[in-house]
């Protein structure tokens, strides 16, 4: 079974056991620890991975270990809690254990995914990552795959936590450019379109205007679709076309064979007449009476050489 079936899964499986976990340490042992143990990290081995690790005033649900130092640190909730109520609360380990790269808030089924791209040791305001196994989608799976033990890397999972990161800030200025441009921005765009030709301050005046309205217009023109949305479409074009079926030659129809002519039927041959009684009498006794005749004739002819 390849590691995207494997998740699916355990995935319906942890979803399916959800409503039966009252309590956070149910969840620690009925969720998380099976997760965890997916992605290929031995749970009972304390050299790569320690529960109830302890900070001086208090403890972090779990801890993974990587050179025998912490790497990812874990903060497991309630399946009613609301987890952004708690990053500041996983912020604060984060920042007092020092040397982890990662953090993790979960609720057993959703897992937020933190870092500290924007200041070091200090954990990020928004997660670079969110996997939910209620809604566990194939680009999910592929961003999990990161975080299997064999496959782990943490330089390349901050650099594309950096890449999505700037690209997602470059939508989002550019989107708000479109709604409402700052000043500096239309500058640019006008400073770019005079081919870097010097502007006067009469001349920024002037056309800052129809420049800014250029942009909101051309925001209104061109529909800005979402990423989720452009995936569906180049979707529905790699779709293969499907083959047209053959039609299927018509197979000739069997001449009829010629009927044969009926054997005409042989007239029956009359059946003789049956003479009557009398008749037959007098011809059977005129039989025996030639039949006398013939033998006296020859008793007569033996006589005369006898």
């Amino acid at each position: 079974m390849g590691f995207s079936e494997e998740v699916k899964t355990l995935a319906e499986r942890l979803v399916n056991l959800r409503d039966k976990l009252p309590t956070t340490e149910a969840i620690k042992y009925s969720l998380v620890m099976p997760f965890l143990k997916c992605l290929g990290y031995d749970i009972f081995d304390p050299g790569e991975f320690i529960p109830s690790y302890p900070l001086e005033k208090d403890i972090i649900d779990y801890v993974i270990l990587r050179k025998e130092e912490p790497e990812i640190i874990i903060e497991v909730k309630g399946l009613k809690e609301t987890l952004d109520t708690y990053r500041q609360e996983v912020s604060r380990h984060f920042t007092t254990i020092g040397k982890a790269r990662l953090a993790i808030l979960t609720n057993g089924i959703t897992y937020h995914v933190f870092t500290d791209l924007d200041e070091a040791n200090k954990l990020d305001e928004k997660p670079v990552i969110t996997i939910d196994l209620a809604n566990l989608k194939e680009e999910s799976i592929k961003e999990l795959e990161k975080f299997k033990k064999e496959l782990y890397n943490i330089e390349n999972i901050l650099q594309e936590s950096k890449n999505l990161k700037y690209t997602i800030k470059t939508k989002e200025y550019l989107q708000k450019q479109l709604e409402t441009p700052e000043n500096d921005f239309i500058l640019f765009v006008l400073r770019s379109i005079c081919l870097g030709g010097e502007l006067s301050g009469e001349e920024i005046d002037r056309y800052g205007a129809t420049v800014k309205k250029a942009i909101i217009h051309f925001k209104d023109d061109f529909i800005i679709k979402k990423p989720e949305e452009v995936k569906e479409e180049v979707k529905e074009e790699e779709k293969p076309v499907e083959p047209v079926a053959e039609e299927k030659p018509v197979e000739p129809v069997a001449e009829e064979k010629p009927v044969e002519p009926v054997a005409e039927e042989k007239p029956v041959e009359p059946v003789a007449e049956e003479k009557p009684k009398e008749e037959v009498k007098e011809e059977k006794e005129e039989e025996k009476a030639k039949e006398d005749g013939e033998e006296e004739k020859k008793r007569k002819k033996r006589g005369l050489f006898w």
